[in-house]
């Protein structure tokens, strides 16, 4: 049997993690123990690099046959993942869960921002709404942009997690990424929508909406022995989100299947020869009020 033959026996007893691995390995570069073990047991001839000082090799030297082998299968799996995302419907949807991204995140944005400032609304004069000072004060001195000072004060006020508050971190870097690479997400094979930061903004969105409502019913008497599910109220802003979603085929149980399925389960063998706004510095605003050094009563949205 000759190195090649032993090579694609051993991918083909693979699985999917260690093909994976092998296919982000540098090329040549050195290879890992275990991995080391799987191909020496095919009878792949893997050659220790330098000893360290106690005898132990400090590495395995990829063999020559392995690295051809997974060249090759970058380039089909890179040849076949393009055709894949080349097709009309497979464009369509990348274009459409990239519109997702960037609209659900301006969405999602301005409900946090207008919704903890709608907190500290305190009336109305002839420019239009007036807010109390408090809201410089506790929420916009937390941070250098509105929307991060508002996300660490809705997570002091428990409204939302730690967690939470670095997911939609996370939400707003990805947004970044697509509006300014969105080609490459729509025709690189390499390159996806993270769906998963489509679930952390609605997740954000459900916790914001629970916590106003709650503080909405907290100030109308009417409410007052009410028994409310906070899980079942769904604003404007959710419904539009949801329709979101229901647009980019996102299912709320499941990671929805590539298009084309996965190229490695399809070679068992062969290696043929800023949101810009977010990121400037807020200049606190001299917020109005109809008697000056005077805060009126709290309200909410």
């Amino acid at each position: 049997m000759t190195q090649r033959e032993a090579v694609e026996r051993w991918w083909t007893e693979a699985d999917d993690v260690t093909r994976r691995r092998a296919l982000q390995l540098r090329p040549f570069g050195p290879l890992p123990a275990d991995m080391r073990h799987d191909l020496a047991m095919q009878g792949v001839t893997v050659v220790p690099l330098e000893a360290g000082l106690d005898g132990t090799p400090s590495g395995y030297k990829m063999p020559r046959a392995l690295g051809t082998f997974l060249r090759n299968q970058r380039r089909r799996h890179h040849v076949e993942g393009l055709a894949v995302k080349l097709q009309p419907d497979a464009m369509r949807l990348a274009m459409v869960r990239a519109g997702a991204v960037l609209t659900g995140y301006e969405l999602v944005r301005t409900e946090i921002v207008d919704g903890v400032r709608g907190i500290y609304l305190n009336g109305f004069d002839e420019h239009g709404m007036t807010y109390s000072r408090r809201y410089d004060v506790e929420v916009l001195s937390l941070a250098r942009n509105p929307v991060r000072a508002s996300l660490l004060w809705l997570q002091q006020q428990g409204a939302l997690t730690a967690e939470q508050v670095e997911a939609f971190e996370a939400v707003r870097k990805h947004r970044h990424e697509v509006a300014h690479e969105l080609a490459r997400f729509v025709v690189d094979p390499e390159a996806d929508i993270d769906l998963d930061r489509l679930r952390d903004l609605r997740d954000c969105l459900r916790s914001l909406d629970r916590y106003i409502e709650s503080l909405a019913m907290e100030a109308n008497p009417n409410f007052d022995g009410a028994i409310v599910n906070n899980d079942e109220v769904r604003i404007g802003t959710m419904l539009l989100l949801d329709d979101l979603f229901e647009l980019a085929e996102l299912d709320e149980g499941s990671e929805p299947a590539r298009p084309g399925g996965s190229v490695l389960a399809r070679h068992d063998r062969h290696g043929d020869s800023n949101d810009d706004d977010d990121d400037q510095q807020h200049q606190p605003e001299q917020n109005r009020s109809h008697a000056p050094g005077i805060d009126g009563p709290r309200s909410v949205l």
